[in-house]
């Protein structure tokens, strides 16, 4: 399928007359070993296992095969996975956009040869936005089966496409996202290869010896930053609960004396270090409420969608400028940037901020992207309250106006005062 476009604002992504972006060659899934939660896949891999990960595989010859490219030839673009699959019922409210030209990656091309393409069209304005202020990664809503492997290890089958969705953090990493432009680095002018060339190749070992350890029936190395527990899915309830821990715990801090200024809060015996297995999350569902929902979701409806991105030392740093002392790395960003927010809106000119991001969403209704867009707006107005320059006197107003003094205003005043006789 062409698409005329009349402007090229990178090397994967393009816009029409009409506004739309068009993104060819996106990168949208990949093959390899994938890390889920032992609720998100079929009950029988779990049967004897009680690890806290269960590692599923997907081989190429599921992933390429013509009818799993097919499922999602002309399937729909979303903004977040839906709670349900899109259906003609649906379509109209959840489609942002659409998938075509499905395909694999270029075999002779060793960065692309495990990664399914596709040319996306997006066509609707907030999610247009949504790419625009960076929101580019993707994740797959999709239906399979499981063979088990052996206890926690298993292999996705009968792939089937439903949908490709825009989400904060997708599970097959940033290899799986609309890029602003090709590697640079990726070869060197002589033709020899470069540092990102052998990065990737030792992240592709890394996966087959991960791989590999699968099938010996050995434990696959926990990788860093992922061993923080986490829940499967984005309930209401539980992002609300997180937020009530961070407000909670804030107070706590605001009631303790003050530390020495070497101290890092991240240290503090309430919590655990940064280097520290933290304990499993209390707000995790427990099996049984699990088993009360099973009969009202299908059990192999699958998305590639990580269940929760964590908060990162600058993402803390900004929320303690806006009042949430009690956020740690390893919080959830997304909860931690909206209790940041909720305090900072007790300021007038952050409030305004933020209105003009959300318009008339609440912080609780707020999309992630939106959020994400308030939080840096804010933080970038905190900052620059913080480094705001002290001026002389005479350069700001001192009866309230809006404009201050000049010279000639002096003089004026100066005049009218003295006409008066004093």
């Amino acid at each position: 399928m062409r698409i005329h476009t009349t402007a090229k604002l990178s090397e994967h992504i393009e816009r029409t007359p009409e506004g739309y972006l068009f993104c060819p060659g996106v990168a949208v899934a990949r093959t390899g070993v994938m890390r889920y939660l032992p609720e998100e896949v079929a009950p029988e891999i779990c049967e004897g296992f009680d690890g806290d990960w269960v590692f599923i595989r997907r081989d190429a010859s599921e992933v390429f095969c013509p009818r799993t490219l097919a499922s999602f030839e002309g399937k729909p673009l979303t903004l977040d996975h839906p709670d349900e699959d899109v259906s003609p019922e649906n379509w109209s409210e959840l489609a942002r956009g659409l998938l075509f030209n499905v395909r694999r990656g270029d075999p002779g091309r060793s960065e692309a040869d495990d990664l399914m393409l596709a040319d996306i069209l997006i066509t609707d304005a907030e999610a247009i936005e949504a790419v625009n202020d960076g929101l580019r990664e993707l994740s797959c809503g999709y239906d399979a089966d499981f063979e088990v492997i052996r206890p926690g290890v298993g292999r996705q089958i009968n792939i089937l496409g439903n949908h490709v969705a825009l989400v904060d953090h997708g599970r097959a990493g940033a290899r799986c996202k609309i890029k602003d432009r090709e590697n640079p680095m990726a070869e060197k002018k002589n033709g020899k290869p470069g540092w990102a060339d052998r990065l990737r190749r030792l992240l592709k070992d890394a996966e087959a010896e991960e791989s590999a350890g699968a099938r010996d029936g050995d434990n696959p190395p926990a990788q860093e930053g992922e061993g923080q527990p986490v829940t499967a899915t984005d309930d209401d309830l539980a992002a609300s609960l997180e937020e009530i821990k961070l407000m909670l715990r804030t107070l706590v801090e605001a009631l303790k004396p003050r530390q020495n200024a070497d101290e890092d809060p991240a240290r503090d015996e309430d919590g655990p270090t940064c280097d520290e297995e933290p304990a499993q999350d209390e707000d995790a569902p427990s099996r049984d409420e699990e088993s009360a929902h099973d009969e009202d979701e299908p059990p192999n409806r699958t998305t590639d969608r990580r269940p929760r991105r964590l908060a990162d030392a600058d993402t803390v740093r900004d929320a303690r400028r806006m009042g949430l002392l009690g956020c740690r790395r390893g919080d959830s960003a997304d909860a931690v940037r909206r209790s940041a927010l909720a305090l900072a809106c007790r300021d007038a000119d952050a409030r305004r901020v933020v209105d003009g991001i959300l318009g008339n969403k609440t912080l609780a209704r707020a999309g992630t992207a939106e959020i994400r867009a308030a939080f840096m707006a804010v933080s970038a107005l905190t900052a620059a309250n913080n480094n705001r320059r002290t001026t002389d006197s005479l350069s700001r107003p001192g009866n309230g106006a809006r404009k201050p003094f000049t010279p000639a205003d002096i003089n004026r005043l100066n005049t009218e005062f003295y006409k008066g006789g004093k």
